[in-house]
């Protein structure tokens, strides 16, 4: 669905039907269908002889990451779990169809055999491994604690924690100096949904993991990062992620009244710029949420701005309700002095107009500059510096 450059109307708004799924929930089933990138997305070799694994790369954002990494000219290994079998074996041939080599790796993530499994399988076929991508997630909402099992605790948990660190550390033995690791948290590491009170902390758990271990891995030459998705139009959702009644109206209070699609926040996991951080930068962390909300209102107004893809630049001018601050085009961000630690340098080749509006894009510091501690001494790690640059999970 297409329509001008109006950024609310690309893909279908809510309200959606009733579309309840068994986890982990398919994404042909799914309606409207998501775009992954299947016919949107538009390599030009960025990731040329890369060689990537993505965990739950069958369905949402990982099929998305899969779709663009292969049309980015890197052959791809994904993990996913058997009862997934149809949705894996159409990336299958969408990677295949890109002419790069593409591995298909059933299994539970669950298990800390397997995920050494998936590695040395992934390693194997693909002859040697570049990026690394810990994406896949259990998400399953429970209205109280009281509700909430062990099983189904463990099981989160088992997902959403364990594995990425299983399947790092198998990762680790064959990554070398600038490669690169990204994981999937979310906005909900942030703010914690009430129904989602285990998968909530499984997410923050990944932003600290990212923070660690890009410290470890710094000095080998390993950089790693992770993006916080906000609302996306997933399996995730409609297979217990979400009640039927929210499901729905899935994405209704974002700024441009719609869910994300998973091809909007595949750019984030392939464009130079993050492709920059990979290899200059030591971690990619997140803005401190303090400025959140002036943040969202600079977001709204991207949003309502022209954009130029020569320039691959979005600009927009908006006072910001301390320091009369404006958002400016990158160039000038980038020739200015020092401007305030919250102002976002929008260049992300790839990021459309339309999901300028979202809760997830990446905000960028000129990198020689500095920005001011914080005023209360705390916190001061959530701040750019030492060319870290920090994920915005904007709500």
């Amino acid at each position: 669905m297409t329509t001008g450059n109006n950024p609310t109307l690309h893909y279908p708004l809510p309200p959606f039907v009733e579309q309840p799924q068994q986890p982990p929930g398919l994404a042909s089933e799914m309606k409207p269908l998501p775009d992954h990138g299947e016919t949107s997305y538009t390599g030009s070799g960025k990731l040329a002889g890369k060689k990537a694994l993505i965990t739950g790369g069958d369905s949402g954002i990982g099929r998305a990451v899969a779709i663009a990494y292969a049309r980015e000219g890197a052959d791809v290994a994904i993990g996913y779990l058997p009862e997934e079998e149809s949705d894996a074996a159409a990336v299958i041939a969408l990677i295949q169809a890109e002419g790069r080599k593409a591995v298909a790796i059933p299994g539970d993530i669950r298990i800390e055999s397997f995920c050494d499994t998936l590695v040395e399988k992934a390693v194997a076929e693909l002859g040697g491994l570049d990026i690394l991508v810990n994406n896949a997630g259990r998400q399953q909402y429970c209205e109280s604690i009281e509700t909430l099992t062990t099983a189904a605790f463990d099981a989160t948990f088992k997902t959403n924690v364990y594995a990425p660190f299983w399947i790092t550390k198998a990762a680790l033995r064959h990554l070398s100096q600038g490669a690169a690791i990204i994981n999937t948290s979310s906005v909900q590491a942030f703010k914690p949904s009430e129904i989602l009170l285990d998968y909530a902390q499984t997410k923050a758990c990944n932003v600290a993991f990212t923070k660690s271990l890009a410290k470890q891995l710094g000095p080998r030459g390993i950089r790693v990062n992770a993006v916080a998705p906000g609302p996306y139009w997933t399996p995730l959702q409609s297979s217990g992620g979400q009640p039927q009644e929210k499901v729905q109206h899935f994405g209704e209070d974002t700024p441009l009244g719609r869910p994300g699609q998973p091809v909007e926040i595949a750019p984030l996991y392939v464009s130079p710029r993050l492709r920059c951080l990979l290899v200059r930068f030591r971690s990619g962390l997140v803005l401190r949420r303090r400025y959140r909300r002036r943040i969202k209102e600079a977001l709204v107004a991207v949003a309502r701005c022209s954009s130029s893809p020569q320039r691959r630049t979005l600009a927009a001018e908006k006072k910001l309700d301390e320091g009369n601050q404006q958002i400016k085009t990158a160039d000038d961000l980038q020739n200015s002095p020092a401007p305030p630690e919250i102002t976002p340098l929008i260049t992300l080749p790839g990021i459309r107009l339309r999901n300028s509006g979202f809760q997830d894009l990446l905000f960028l510091l000129p990198s020689n500059h500095a920005p001011a501690p914080p005023d209360n001494g705390q916190d001061d790690d959530n701040f750019i510096k030492d060319n870290v640059v920090h994920a915005a999970a904007i709500s």
